[in-house]
């Protein structure tokens, strides 16, 4: 496997990938972009092709094709491995071409079902109640067009006969799920008949399955039945709309999470675009981690139903676990307490204004907790009373600190009539055992929030002479490899000096840096080798020589200094005890230093 990890490296260009995504400027040998992981006014996004490298000198990502593919697709390494074969003409050795053949041909099936449902949708007569349907819940045609919205016919058979006339199997429709023999007799039926058709997709985008959605009210099935669980389909690891969600999701920095197709649809067509769908089942672990790959925050929008609110406070829940920060959007309420929008489909189409302001003005879990939980039934009753309790403390374990927990451990205490001192005691008993989650990282690394602007000199005098090794000459006779603060730093100095003293190099080419580049931590070379064109991609070398002398005398400077500081030290220890013998070398020392 690691043959062909390494295979794909080869057929692949990093700068062509990235390109797909971003456009790329050259900045000397290397590429320069606006980061796609992170705002940036100036451009700090580096792509080296002779490295096949990234680095991102913003927010501190960086990497090789697969690592960008990951963190831009937000996939596993196992997809991006398939995703990056497919594109180099890879086999991998455990996908046997007749097994690839095969998911390749079903998949095709299901895009093909999407397009035909989508056709009788758009043409059939027998759609215009389905037609009236789409159109009374205020959808356009861009949106059926964009999510290929269809009409499965009420014809027992019609889909099968029609897949079966393009050459497809009986056991491909079964495989895709769309189809099943009849009980009695030969043939085949169709699973969906007389449904509005929805196309479930991947993140990537490939149909996998459909939600069919009843249109007969005299219909005795569900009024929704999703595509049966296939190899290709699995509700549980799938969020409805992702696929086009995602990079606004990344953008927004949160994703608004509702319940069904229609809600989906709803929002997204009035503009909110990070938005996400949680349908045919209930929230899911890997749904979690799958959607984390694009935010951290997760706002909940379920119905206002009790249904609604015991998914809301079971997916909250879940995400809390995983470490994820979550709100909850509450929709407004009528005088009497009872719920002015169903759900947020009805109250985006009714009154927007509510919709964007509730949004704004999300609860956090707890809060939205606390008020669900805490009924005046449940405090009537002390056992309910010490389970809900009980129930609320779960949720402020995963609070991310202290002050929080104990700005709800006193509403708790004000609102049950208990003293906060009884409740801290059973908060913080002993047989409670809550894994807490470890925050997430921020899309800036911590390395790049804490560079050491000293070490940052450092880093750019090097950068240079490892691109312009001739360079070497304006601070040979100044600068000494002691003087560099970092281990790394000093190595390379070391090597550059030695090197160009010897005349091996060839300017510009990075003519030797494989010579060294064994011996530096992966991030130290990705360093050097894009700091100077992220930097000073445009300076000509004229320019640079005056930086090179600038960067060495202040390093100078900086180790005299350091040295000063160093004796000034001793001879005071010197001093203290007496020892004149020392107190005369030091002295001695700062005179030569002067």
């Amino acid at each position: 496997m690691t043959d062909q990890v390494e295979e794909i490296r080869s057929k692949l260009d990093i700068a062509d990938i990235v390109r797909e995504y971003i456009p790329l400027q050259q900045a000397g040998a290397n590429f320069r972009a606006p980061c796609p992981f992170h705002k940036e006014k100036s451009p700090s996004f580096m792509v080296s092709t002779s490295k096949q490298i990234w680095h991102c000198f913003g927010c501190g990502l960086g990497g090789d094709v697969f690592s960008f593919v990951m963190k831009q697709e937000g996939l596993e390494f196992g997809d991006a491995l398939r995703y990056l074969a497919e594109k180099a003409g890879v086999v991998l050795e455990r996908q046997r071409p007749e097994m690839r053949e095969e998911k390749g041909r079903v998949l095709e099936l299901l895009d093909l079902c999407s397009r035909y449902y989508y056709q009788a949708f758009l043409k059939s007569p027998k759609a215009d109640f389905a037609r009236s349907y789409v159109e009374s819940r205020g959808f356009d045609s861009a949106l059926s067009d964009e999510f290929r919205i269809g009409y499965s016919l009420p014809d027992g058979d019609a889909l099968c006969t029609f897949l079966l006339s393009k050459k497809y199997t009986a056991n491909d429709i079964f495989a895709a799920g769309v189809g099943f023999k009849k009980e009695q007799g030969y043939g085949l039926l169709d699973r969906f008949r007389n449904r509005l058709m929805i196309p479930i997709r991947t993140i990537h985008g490939s149909v996998v399955g459909f939600g069919g959605r009843v249109l007969d009210v005299n219909e005795k099935l569900g009024k929704y039945i999703n595509s049966p669980q296939t190899a290709f389909y699995d509700k549980s690891n799938i969020v409805f709309g992702l696929d086009k969600a995602r990079n606004e999701i990344r953008a927004k920095g949160f994703v608004i999470l509702v319940e069904g197709y229609m809600d989906f649809f709803a929002l997204y067509q009035a503009g909110v675009k990070n938005v996400a769908a949680i349908s045919g089942t209930a929230l899911t672990l890997n749904q979690i981690k799958l959607i984390k790959r694009f935010t951290n925050h997760f706002y909940f929008s379920f119905d206002t139903d009790s249904a609604g609110s015991a998914a809301t406070l079971r997916g909250l829940g879940l995400v809390l676990k995983e470490g994820v920060q979550a709100k909850v959007i509450c929709l407004p309420k009528k005088s009497d307490g009872t719920p002015m929008y169903k759900d947020p489909d009805e109250c985006i189409r009714k009154n927007p204004s509510d919709w964007f302001s509730a949004v704004q003005h999300a609860r956090s879990c707890i809060e939205f907790h606390v008020e669900r939980v805490l009924t005046p039934e449940v405090q009537a009753d002390s056992y309910k009373k010490k389970q809900a309790v009980r129930e609320i403390f779960d949720v402020i374990a995963f609070l991310p600190d202290r002050i929080e927990q104990d700005h709800w451990i006193r509403v708790l205490a004000k609102e049950l009539s208990l003293s906060e001192r009884i409740l801290w005691e059973e908060f913080n008993q002993k047989d409670r055992v809550i894994k807490k989650p470890v925050r997430p990282v921020q899309n800036v690394s911590v390395q790049s929030q804490q560079r050491n602007t000293k070490s940052d000199r450092e880093d750019l005098l090097l950068s240079i002479l490892w691109k312009y090794p001739e360079l070497c000459k304006y601070v040979q006779d100044t600068v000494t490899s002691s003087m560099f603060l970092e281990k790394d730093n000093n190595k390379v100095y070391t090597f550059l000096l030695s090197m160009y003293t010897k005349g091996s190099f060839e300017s510009g080419k990075d003519g030797f840096s494989s010579q060294i580049e064994e011996e530096l931590p992966k991030e130290k070379l990705v360093l050097l080798l894009l700091l100077v064109d992220n930097e000073y991609g445009e300076t000509e070398k004229d320019e640079l020589k005056k930086i090179v002398g600038q960067l060495g005398t202040h390093i100078r400077l900086r180790a005299l200094q350091t040295r000063r500081e160093e004796l000034k030290r001793l001879l005071d220890e010197a001093e203290a005890r007496g020892d004149s013998s020392a107190v005369e070398g030091y002295m001695e020392s700062f005179r030569i230093l002067e």
